[in-house]
């Protein structure tokens, strides 16, 4: 029988050692040895910040590079902190959420979509941050890392705030419905009218920019049908064969209308979500502005459910389509770079003051039962102030609700190099508050209505549809919405005074 030497238990040993070392390194940084620390109260030497998000770099590597810079700068400015990302689905993202704030493992801070952030507020679920907001070591911040109202647009403190001043967010984006142009349509029809040449902006010797346009380039809603018009095409059998303003009508409830509504004055509801807006004559009429585009003006496709309008204006096929602030980037990467495309807000109507839209800036949170509040603080500074900005602008493309971003070097080499992020501050600036009261139940209560409306209303027109006219549908919808602001207003009551001890 062989006996081991010395040299060979020496190996043994060492090996057995490095195994060891490296599978304790392992457990350390996962998430089973932070529950062990937390079961027998052993300290560890970094605290934990849970961060939820549904940027996940799964879906696009742009997200996995920016966390892993926010990750690194953040924890070297505190090397006794250590950051856990947890990525969640948007479309699971409310329920999952709903149910970690009142678990025993709720994140310390995560990113909210405006649907969800002020229902979380009413529930009792988020921290009011006026107290952060207010401390002496907020006051004594420079502009750039300060997150006070004043330091952003007035369109992105918006969905963040209640009534009586409380700040349960802090705006990270800032987004908005917009109109995308295809240049090259526009250029092509600029030859033969006056009109559409005067759409774009004007070079130092007077010729047309035809690599931008005008912010305000459309007038007005009847100067957006004369041009739409011009830019459709037909068949000789009159099918169109390029639209001038591509719809969209399955699935789309109410967004087909929402800025049009903007854009004459109303909204879709009031900004403390107790009534809805848009049975208004203000709200009818830009109702009926779409539905006579489509029907009457016949500017757009036929409606198809499988139809996708950005997929029809990344193919060149339409000259414009109701897109938004923040899908630039995508339409340059979905058509490798070579779409010429700009961005403005949308015309006014007959009842309304000057170019308009809606705009939300999803913000950062803190739950009320988040362990290390104060770090998550820290970390929204972080990430909100103008230094952060710029950060998102360098890996993500995304603009910002900040003032002070737009005023930036970064920002302008940005705009030089793509022309249709020019126009962008003076779009979100233009927006109205997109609805944000109990969205899904709304939804419900009103889709098929405005689906009706797009896919009937000649029937209706005629007397012989689903409804007597577009004045009475648009009640019944409003209806059935105020009917949810009314039940959700009185289970926040009750919740109000669940929390008071009444």
């Amino acid at each position: 029988m062989e006996t081991q030497s010395g040299s060979d238990r020496l190996k043994r040993i060492l090996g057995m050692v490095i195994a060891i070392a490296v599978t304790a390194f392992l457990f350390s940084r996962s998430g089973m040895a932070r529950e062990v620390h937390a079961a027998f109260g052993t300290k560890r030497s970094r605290t934990v910040l849970r961060v939820w998000d549904w940027w996940s770099p799964s879906t696009d590597e742009k997200f996995g590079k920016y966390f892993a810079a926010t990750k690194q700068e953040f924890e070297a400015l505190h090397p006794d902190v250590e950051i856990l990302y947890q990525y969640v689905p948007f479309s699971q993202y409310e329920q999952k959420m709903a149910v970690a704030l009142v678990g025993n493992t709720p994140p310390d801070v995560f990113q909210s979509s405006v649907a969800w952030a002020e229902g979380f507020y009413d529930r009792g679920m988020l921290m009011p941050l006026n107290g952060f907001l207010d401390s002496p070591k907020s006051r004594a911040l420079p502009p750039e890392l300060k997150l006070t109202r004043e330091r952003y647009l007035e369109s992105a403190w918006r969905h963040n705030t209640k009534a009586d001043g409380t700040v349960f967010g802090i705006p990270q984006i800032l987004d908005a419905s917009c109109l995308a142009w295809n240049l090259d349509l526009l250029k092509e029809a600029a030859q033969t009218d006056d009109e559409i040449r005067g759409m774009f902006a004007v070079n130092a010797d007077g010729s047309p920019n035809y690599a931008h346009l005008k912010a305000d380039c459309v007038k007005d809603w009847e100067m957006f049908r004369r041009v739409t018009k011009r830019l459709t095409k037909t068949d000789a059998q009159g099918a169109v064969v390029q639209a001038g303003f591509a719809i969209h009508a399955h699935g789309a409830g109410a967004s087909v209308f929402m800025p049009w509504w903007a854009a004459n004055g109303t909204n879709f509801q009031d900004a403390e979500g107790k009534k809805a807006l848009f049975d208004s004559p203000e709200g009818v009429e830009g109702t009926r502005f779409i539905l006579d585009l489509y029907w009457k003006d016949r500017v757009s496709f036929p409606f198809r459910r499988q139809m996708d309008v950005d997929e029809v204006f990344n193919q060149g096929k339409s000259g414009c389509v109701v897109s938004g602030t923040w899908a630039g980037k995508y339409t340059r990467r979905n058509t490798d770079g070579k779409m010429r495309f700009d961005m403005t807000s949308f015309p006014p109507g007959p009842h309304g003051n000057g170019q308009a839209t809606v705009a939300w800036g999803n913000m950062l949170v803190i739950p009320k039962r988040a362990r290390q509040a104060e770090l998550a603080w820290e970390y929204i500074q972080f990430v909100c102030s103008k230094p952060g900005s710029l950060r998102l602008l360098k890996y993500l493309g995304q603009n910002s609700p900040r003032l002070d971003f737009y005023e930036t070097p970064e920002w302008g080499e940005m705009c030089k190099k793509y022309p249709d992020l020019i126009n962008i501050p003076a779009i979100c600036a233009s927006g109205k508050k997109l609805r944000h009261t109990q969205s899904a139940a709304v939804d419900y209560a009103s889709q098929s209505t405005f689906e009706t409306l797009l896919l009937h209303y000649p029937e209706i027109e005629r007397g012989a549809g689903a409804f007597p006219s577009v004045q009475k549908a648009s009640e019944e919808a409003a209806g059935g919405v105020n009917r949810v602001y009314e039940r959700y207003n009185k289970q926040v009551a009750q919740w109000r005074r669940l929390e008071a001890g009444q």
